[in-house]
C-alpha cells in the first residue's frame, strides 16, 4: 500500500497533508477544523504561529525522545515518509533502528493535560494522536507507531500504536477522497457556524479591494449584539461598584461559600510593544 521514502522536511506545508491535517479534516482535533486546513492548503489564510503549549512541545521534543532512547534504543532524527499516488506526506520526530516511527509528544507542561491516556505500552492515547500514529504506520510501511509521552505530574509513558492494515487504508482512503474534493477542486467544507475569529483574522486580504455586501441581516445581527455587550458591560461595572462600595477601605471581603474578594493595588511592569499590523473592524457612516 506505501512505499516508504524518506527526505528532508519542507516547511511549505500547502502541496500535502500531514499526519497532523488528516486527524483536523477527521474532525478529530481540538485545534484545527477542516475548513481551516482547506484554507491553509489553498492559501487563504497565512500559517498559524505556534501557541505557548506547541513551542514547548517543540522545544521538549528531543528530550522526550532521549528520555525514549532508555527503552527504545538508538533513534535518528525523521525525516518525510510520503505514500506514493497520495497527497500524504508525513513527518516522524525519530525512526528506531529497525524502522518504526516515533512521535514523541507532551500534554499538560503548560496547562491540563489533553484527552485520555491510558496504561503505558498500550495504544490507548487520544483519537487525535491515534490517527496521526496509523498514518505514521502507513507511510514507513511499519509494524508499530511507538508514542513517548511526557505528561505534567505523570512523567514519561511509553505508548505502542500496532498496525491495522484496514483502518489505515480507510483513513487514506478517506485523506485522498477529501483531498481531491476539497482541495483540487477549490470547494471549502461545509461547516454548520463562521470559522472562529482567530481563524478569520489570518485570511489574506487583497489590498483595495472592495465589494457589495447585501446581507442587512448579517449586520443587524451584529449590531444588535454589540449593543447587547455594550449593555451587559455597563450592569458589570455598576456590580462591580456596589462590591467594592460594599467592602468600604477592606482589600479583601470573606464570603460565606469561601471565595475571597480581593481590591488593592498591583504592580504592572511598564513595556514597549513593537511595531506591527493588527486587524481593523469597523461599520463606518458612508
Amino acid at each position: 500500500m506505501a512505499k516508504k521514502t524518506i527526505a528532508a522536511p519542507t516547511k511549505d506545508r500547502t502541496g500535502f497533508l500531514g499526519a497532523t491535517d488528516i486527524a483536523a479534516i477527521l474532525g478529530l482535533s481540538p485545534w484545527r477544523t477542516p475548513w481551516e486546513v482547506w484554507a491553509e492548503k489553498t492559501k487563504r489564510i497565512e500559517p498559524a504561529e505556534a501557541g505557548e503549549a506547541a513551542e514547548a512541545g517543540t522545544m521538549l521534543e528531543p528530550v522526550v525522545l532521549r528520555m525514549a532512547e532508555q527503552t527504545l534504543g538508538p533513534i535518528r532524527p525523521g525525516g518525510t515518509a510520503s505514500i506514493p499516488g497520495t497527497p500524504i506526506q508525513c513527518h516522524p520526530d525519530g525512526i528506531t533502528q529497525d524502522d518504526q516511527p516515533v512521535e514523541a509528544k507532551t500534554s499538560g507542561i503548560l496547562g491540563p493535560i489533553y484527552g485520555q491516556w491510558g496504561e503505558p505500552e498500550t495504544d490507548q492515547i487520544p483519537e487525535y494522536y491515534l490517527v496521526q500514529a496509523h498514518v505514521q504506520i502507513a507511510a514507513m510501511r511499519a509494524q508499530q507507531c511507538w508514542v513517548p509521552a511526557l505528561l505534567g505530574g505523570l512523567g514519561l509513558r511509553l505508548y505502542t500504536v500496532p498496525q491495522h492494515a484496514l483502518l489505515e487504508e480507510e483513513i487514506i482512503e478517506r485523506a485522498c477522497r477529501w483531498w481531491e474534493e476539497h482541495v483540487v477542486q477549490d470547494r471549502p467544507p461545509e461547516q454548520t457556524t463562521p470559522p472562529p475569529l482567530e481563524v478569520l483574522r489570518r485570511l489574506r486580504r487583497q489590498p483595495g479591494k472592495v465589494i457589495t455586501l447585501d446581507r442587512t441581516d448579517l449586520i443587524q445581527a451584529y449590531e444588535a449584539a454589540s449593543l447587547a455587550a455594550k449593555e451587559a458591560e455597563e450592569r458589570k461595572k455598576l456590580a462591580q461598584a456596589a462590591l467594592i462600595a460594599a467592602m468600604e477601605d477592606a482589600e479583601e471581603a470573606l464570603l460565606p461559600d469561601g471565595r475571597r474578594v480581593v481590591h488593592r493595588k498591583q504592580f504592572r511592569k511598564g513595556y514597549t510593544v513593537p511595531d506591527g499590523y493588527s486587524m481593523f473592524f469597523r461599520i463606518l457612516k458612508s
